[in-house]
């Protein structure tokens, strides 16, 4: 008889078997999930994120820049300005933060390298869907033409305290831009808008540093960051990032040490059983069939 036969009928008839198949197949479950969860871990430490910092006051953002290229897990580096605006198609008025990058930072990081004297937004596929819905556009389409109105806060002048309760100052650019997609993939949880900022105001004291680099889930390059004197925008949020991915560490090694146990256990009990019947582990079988047990 075939030796898969054999296995069949003694997994149905003897409780050591019952106990080797259990014990295989809970092996084989967590082996698989410690597999996902290094997977998981791989692509997280090679897949490239962005962040923003910023530098102690006083100093130029493009020096900043270049020396935070030189820190370990950053890739490219660069200033922005964030500032908001309103596109305006049919009627309908939407209303957006944009990020002001640089014409490098947008090559760099997102393949862009812009062309013509228009001015051109680009967005993500989720403010693309949005822009497209509330102009009752349809179809696949790669391009929007459509009235734009931004805004932006500008420096106070000659030292003014800003915290006299008066507004910050702002200064507008209005007209006809074009809307493209980001040729790349970027995050989707939030509308997400982007176009090339003005030198002046990319090069002023107020422009922060927005960083493209590999994640952190030790903590060192962050703590190398703040030792340069920056200064991470949402701290809390990357710590909640480093805290799940540490998470998945820990699951990717008790379920690898789980997998071990597990397939550990069917081959002792099978070397137990080869001595017991003399290397033969199907020998059970043959003297159950010839009435000996």
């Amino acid at each position: 008889m075939r030796w898969w036969k054999r296995f069949r009928i003694l997994r149905k008839q003897n409780d050591t078997v019952k106990i080797m198949t259990l014990f295989f197949c809970g092996g084989i479950f967590f082996l698989g999930k410690a597999l996902c969860h290094g997977v998981g871990l791989y692509q997280a430490t090679k897949t490239p994120v962005e962040y923003e910092v910023f530098a102690e006051a006083g100093k130029g953002a493009e020096p900043v820049s270049a020396k935070a290229c030189g820190l370990d897990g950053v890739i490219f580096a660069g200033p922005f300005r964030e500032s908001t605006v309103s596109f305006r198609k049919k009627g309908e008025e939407l209303t957006f933060s944009c990020m002001e990058l640089s014409e490098e930072y947008l090559e760099k990081v997102y393949g862009i390298s812009e062309k013509g004297a228009m001015k051109t937004f680009y967005v993500n596929q989720r403010a693309f869907g949005m822009l497209k819905k509330a102009g009752n556009i349809t179809g696949d389409v790669s391009e929007l033409r459509i009235g734009y109105e931004q805004q932006a806060e500008v420096a106070e002048k000659g030292g003014q305290d800003s915290s006299k309760g008066t507004s910050p100052e702002r200064e507008s650019a209005f007209g006809n831009a074009k809307v493209l997609l980001i040729p790349v993939p970027v995050a989707e949880e939030e509308p997400f808008v982007c176009c090339i900022g003005t030198p002046l105001r990319l090069k002023s004291e107020e422009a922060g540093i927005r960083i493209w680099g590999r994640l952190d889930l030790t903590g060192e390059n962050m703590a190398k960051l703040t030792e340069e004197g920056f200064t991470l925008s949402d701290a809390r949020q990357m710590q909640l990032v480093r805290q799940e991915q540490a998470l998945k560490q820990t699951e990717l090694k008790y379920s690898a040490i789980l997998a071990m146990i597990c397939l550990s256990v069917p081959f002792f009990l099978h070397s137990a059983w080869k001595m017991k019947y003399h290397g033969n582990s199907l020998e059970w079988y043959d003297r159950k069939k010839d009435g000996e047990e």
